[in-house]
Order: structure tokens, then sequence, then C-alpha cells
């Protein structure tokens, strides 16, 4: 007897108390369980239910013939990977890290590309174990890539690893301390990835059908998705939005939900030469960060959280502590959108320009921002702001100082309000930027730009405000 939707080792995903999990079977029509509740839902496919979050369990399945047993299986929370790089993970492997991987926690799960569950580690991406045609084609050619290059590489798999820490872990472990229930991922980034692999096709094999497939094996149920790419994305914004609508709703139609909840990521810097002096694909970057905001702002079920105040450990890729810091403000972010825990990411709520208490030729935007936790703070003295006028690129020219109040923050400019409603406002601008604003929580405000000062109310007598 086959039985496809459950393993030993498995995190089976949890609707309210107890598990709901779909099972495939290829030769049989009777199908029983001694824990929780199985019923017939088509043919060869069946619904288990009735398991408490929890575990470990041990599951015995018969269809009157032959029995198949499982062992460590545990019900909680299950959630898919995807992207590109970043999500994949390039970070450097810390002590911690391998200290934590001797002796792992079982209650955060991943379901590795070998398809086979395991305690999670910080590093849950090993393309060459992957069964799917998609990623070992990823793999070889990043691998002749790099041989092409001359670039020193060890034999694959690698021993020891040394790299390949992404945000994936750090988002369940943060998880799994706030709610106390197991936690399972299901890695499948791909470094390099085109969002146009992730779209759904019916003829050829893509990072989606590879996704699809380990879904299915996992029992064709999650919670929701961590995305984490686009660094490479030309295109404008409605075109991305129909392109990740068209995967989410595709994993959500599997899943037998609506709209399963997305955390999307805001992407980082770049020092690559070729990048850091394009001003064009500066621009693009910018309106990218841009359109997940708003495409976040306008779908359900949907948040960005920022990078902007985090390190890199290459020229293109976070740092292991950059991305155990995204892994946890995206368990936050998540925990909002599907809980109603906390708040959502700190976000402007009004900007108001005033003038300066002795010199009437220099000006001050105060800008008052919500969602926080705590207070506003920095990392620092406080930076990221830049501002341009028509086609020129953004700087921080005409910028004295910037202080944080509170829930605001105050920019002094050596320009008059007239010459300042000239100008658009930035934050988080290019490829390269020293952000250091936080939230008291550390949550970062989100890079967004131009943002038009035109309109903005001057308040000539700040004693009446």
């Amino acid at each position: 007897m086959k039985i496809l939707g459950i393993q030993n080792g498995a995190l089976l995903q949890r609707t309210g108390d107890f598990c709901e999990t779909v099972l495939q079977t290829s030769d049989t029509d009777t199908l029983t369980s001694d824990i929780g509740e199985i019923r017939k839902t088509a043919d060869h496919m069946w619904l288990l239910t009735g398991i408490p979050v929890g575990g470990p369990y041990t599951v015995t399945l018969t269809d009157g013939k032959e029995r198949m047993t499982y062992h460590d299986i545990y019900v909680g929370d299950l959630w898919l990977l995807a992207g590109q790089s970043n999500m994949e993970g390039a970070g450097w492997v810390r002590e911690k890290d391998i200290n934590y991987a001797a002796d792992p926690s079982p209650l955060i799960r991943a379901f590795y590309l070998n398809d086979t569950w395991r305690p999670a580690t910080a590093q849950l991406h090993q393309l060459w174990d992957s069964k799917d045609s998609a990623h070992r084609r990823a793999f070889a050619a990043d691998k002749a890539g790099k041989e092409a290059r001359n670039l020193h590489i060890t034999d694959f798999p690698p021993a020891p690893q040394r790299r390949g820490v992404g945000p994936g872990f750090f988002f369940a472990e943060e998880l799994y301390r706030q709610t106390g229930i197991p936690q399972g991922v299901i890695p499948c980034a791909v470094g390099g990835a085109p969002i146009e692999m992730w779209i759904p096709t019916e003829t050829d094999d893509n990072y989606y059908t590879a996704a699809y497939r380990r879904i299915i094996a996992c029992g064709q149920r999650i919670r929701g998705i961590f995305w984490y790419q686009g660094e490479g994305f030309g295109g404008d914004k409605d075109a991305y939005k129909t392109l990740f609508e068209s995967m989410r709703r595709g994993f959500s139609a599997l899943c037998g939900t609506d709209d399963l909840p997305a955390i999307m990521v805001q992407t980082f810097r770049s020092t690559i030469p070729g990048i850091l002096n394009n001003n064009e694909a500066a621009y693009i970057w910018s309106r990218y960060r841009n359109y997940l905001r708003d495409i976040c702002r306008e779908c359900r079920n949907m948040a960005v959280v920022a990078t902007n105040d985090l390190d890199l450990d290459d020229c293109i890729h976070l740092s292991a502590d950059a991305q155990e810091k995204l892994g946890k403000r995206a368990a936050d972010a998540m925990r909002y959108l599907t809980e109603g825990v906390g708040c959502a990411e700190p976000e402007i709520e009004s900007i108001t320009m005033y003038p300066h208490a002795c010199i009437t030729e220099w000006s001050e935007l105060r800008i008052r921002y919500r969602n926080l936790r705590g207070h506003l703070t920095s990392i620092g003295f406080p930076s990221g702001f830049m501002i341009s006028e028509g086609d020129e690129m953004p700087s921080v020219g005409f910028i004295q100082h910037i202080s944080l109040v509170d829930d605001e923050v105050r920019i002094r400019f050596e320009l008059t309000h007239d010459e300042l409603r000239r100008k658009d406002l930035w934050y988080g601008f290019g490829h390269h930027f020293h952000c250091t604003i936080l939230d008291e929580g550390g949550h970062p405000l989100l890079s967004q730009g131009p943002i038009p000062l035109s309109d903005i109310a001057f308040i000539k007598d700040p004693s009446l405000t």
C-alpha cells in the first residue's frame, strides 16, 4: 500500500486545534486510522482529521489487508518558503548554528529537498538533493557557472558546508517561541529565480510545479507563504501583482482555501559594482520596493517587511545575523496577519511642513508614523532619507539634521518651504543606503518614495499645533 501525504517525522497542518491532511492512495478503496478520523473525499483521496495540535504521535493506517505505521508525527503550522537566493540563504554559518544543528528541537521541522522530514536547522536548502528536475537544472547551471569562472568550489554536497543560512528557520523558530505550536517549513527557494518560474504551467516543470508537488507530499495543506524575490524584476507593479497572484491562487486552490496569507520582503541593498553604478537599476529597485508595499495594501492577507537596516555577508546576500532578524520580524508580521496579534509594519500617517524657529529660509518636515511598537529609535544617528527634484538622483543634499521625537521623524532642510515643495522625499533609495530608523520593537521603517512634497501642509505657527 502506498500513501502520499504522510511519512515518518511529518508535521501535519492544523485547522483550529486538530490536523487536516489530504492523503492519496493508489491501490485501495478502504482506509482507516487508529488515531483521529479519516473519511473518503474522492477516488483514492482521504481527509485525515482529529489529531490534536502537538506530538509526537504514532499513526497507523490500514486498508484491511496491509498496515502502515508512521512515527514522530506532529500537528501544527506549515509554511512554504519561496523566492530566490536570499530566501534560499547564503549567510555564513555561525558557531551558534552549528551548535543548534547538533541538538535541534523536534518541534521545529522541515521537509527537506530530498523529500524527508527532519528537525529544521539554519541551512534548509540543499538543491543537489532535490528530486525535482527544475531544482537539479538550477543547481547544475550554478555549479557550471562557478567552474567556468574558476571559482573555488568544494565537492558537493559541501563538507563542511560553510554557507546557506536563510530566514526560514528563524521564522519558524520565532513562531514556535510565540505560540508553543509545532512549526514546519517546506524549503523551495532557488537562487536567481525570476518570478516567471513561479507561476502555474501546464507544459513545463518549473519552481511552481516543484513546490506544488512538495505541498501535496506534505498533505496538501499549508498555513501560508514566506516570499523573498524580485531583485531582477524590471516590469511594472500590475505585471508583478498578476504573476504573484497567479501563484498564490494556485497554491490556495490546492489547499482548499482563499488567499493564503503571504509575507513579502522588500529587496535589500547591493554593492556589486555593475549594479551599484547603474542609476537606472537604482530606480528600478526602489520602484520595486514600492510595488511590494502597494500590492500588500491592495490584496487580502498580505504584508511586507523591510530589510533596509540589515547587513550583508557578500555583495548581495544578507548575513546570517540579518537573516535571523528578518525571520523574526516576518514571524511577527505573519502572526498579525493570521491572528491579529501585535501590529502591522510602521507606516506614514502624516507629513507636515514647519518653518525653522529662527531662520525663515529653512524648513522642517515632521513625518508621523503609526503601527509602532514603542517610540522611534535608531542604530546610531538617524539616517536613510533623501530628496530629489525632477530627474536628478536622490541625495542627502540640503538635509541638515534628522531627529526622532516619539512617533515622529523630524528632518531639517536648508530650503524654504516653497523650495522644499518642489522636491520628492525618499527613504532607502537605490542600492546603497544607510537606513537606521526603527521602532523599539525592532521593526524598521519601510523603504518608499518618491513622496511628492508639493501638497504638504505648511504650518506657519507651530504653537497652534
